[in-house]
């Protein structure tokens, strides 16, 4: 059965058009997600505390709803629009764009036969726990392609995303306009051949153009820096790829996190993925934050503080 998504939508305040455009704005969002209508709820605006402008925290316990998709304008970054990844015990996953033109049109749906994605940059530290990742992932029944860095190329781990895959699990460095990985992984690399003329800094419509649907890859989550972050003018990794279809949820850090604590939460979520097998983005996200509440998990938490979900939470991953 699906999770139940309540959409909440920034309506641009008390003018009818802006409301109007705000509703179309959303329906566009979750149209290519979402297995039947969602409820929309039109705010009136921003106007709460500055680690959460919409108040969730004051919204979200009279809302109805396994998860809530917040649809915003692009003025602030996705840190500075949740407090987290979960709130109330529900996940609120972000979705920004100033007009439905914002967003791409359609996609496919993740391919369930693709091969699951270990992805690493080379080095040590990150190369050993991702090692165990894949080990752990294979031998809780799911299908693993090891593409690190130290035996797969750039082109390689394209391909991967690229075939559509339920899972994407990267560790390494990250900056706001992509993996540091690779010699550096970047949103035209993905969108290169996807009838992408030019690469804007905002205008992800004019890359997808109306080039023809393509597979989406179900979830990625990128234990690095900032690829949910901004920087000057720069928009986030993390969101262009959701927004253009490529992705259907990103989950990730909005500001820098130790590596050390980003080790910790993986490990977790790599359990959770391996031996409980959620079936949707809602489900691990909720088991994630309930896990790192517990004791003995201050760094892991820490980790997660740090992270937001942006795209559509009930995409199935299992």
């Amino acid at each position: 059965m699906s999770a139940a998504v309540q959409v909440l939508v920034d309506g641009g305040g008390d003018d009818t058009e802006s409301a109007e455009s705000a509703r179309t704005t959303a329906a566009r969002a979750v149209a290519a997600t979402a297995a039947e209508p969602r409820p929309v709820d039109v705010l009136d605006g921003a106007d709460g505390p500055r680690h959460d402008p919409y108040g969730l925290a004051r919204r979200l316990p009279a809302v109805d709803a396994d998860a809530v998709v917040l649809v915003a304008p692009r003025r602030r970054g996705p840190r500075r629009l949740a407090p987290g990844p979960v709130v109330d015990g529900r996940p609120v996953a972000l979705v920004q764009a100033d007009g439905p033109d914002d967003l791409a049109r359609t996609l496919l749906a993740p391919d369930p036969h693709a091969p699951w994605v270990v992805a690493a940059m080379a080095k040590n530290v990150f190369l050993e726990p991702t090692e165990h990742w894949a080990a752990t992932l294979r031998a809780g029944g799911h299908d693993v392609v090891d593409l690190r860095a130290d035996r797969a190329r750039r082109d390689d781990l394209v391909a991967g995303l690229r075939a559509g895959p339920r899972v994407v699990l990267y560790a390494g460095h990250g900056r706001p306009r992509g993996w540091a990985g690779y010699q550096a992984l970047r949103f035209h690399h993905l969108a290169s051949d996807r009838g992408a003329h030019r690469d804007p800094v905002t205008d992800v419509a004019a890359v997808i153009g109306d080039a023809a649907p393509v597979r989406a890859a179900g979830l990625v989550i990128a234990f690095a820096c900032d690829t949910l972050g901004r920087a000057h003018n720069q928009w986030p990794f993390g969101v262009r790829l959701v927004e253009s279809g490529m992705v259907r949820a990103y989950l990730g850090p909005a500001s820098a996190v130790l590596t050390a604590d980003a080790r910790a939460l993986a490990d977790v979520v790599v359990d959770i993925l391996a031996h409980d097998h959620p079936r949707t983005v809602t489900d691990l996200v909720v088991a994630v934050d309930r896990v790192v509440a517990g004791r003995g998990h201050a760094a892991a938490r820490r980790a997660w503080q740090t992270f937001r979900l942006v795209g559509a939470p009930d995409t199935c991953i299992t």
